[in-house]
């Protein structure tokens, strides 16, 4: 899925997954052939909770 499709069904900004993948919070994405990032649904669950921890005052570095 796309990263704009994975943002949406996740809650957190594009803003905070490239930070979270630089500090191994979450891992690097899969790139297509065209370079863009793919999120499988793994991905999508890790971002899911990383933003029910945020929302619930959990600070992410």
């Amino acid at each position: 899925m796309s990263i704009g499709a994975a943002l949406a069904t996740s809650g957190v900004s594009a803003k905070m997954i490239r930070p979270y993948e630089a500090i191994g919070l979450l891992r690097p994405a899969w790139r297509r052939g065209n370079i863009y990032r793919d999120y499988g649904s793994h991905d999508v669950q890790e971002l899911q909770f990383i933003g029910r921890a945020r929302r619930l005052g959990f600070s992410m570095p």
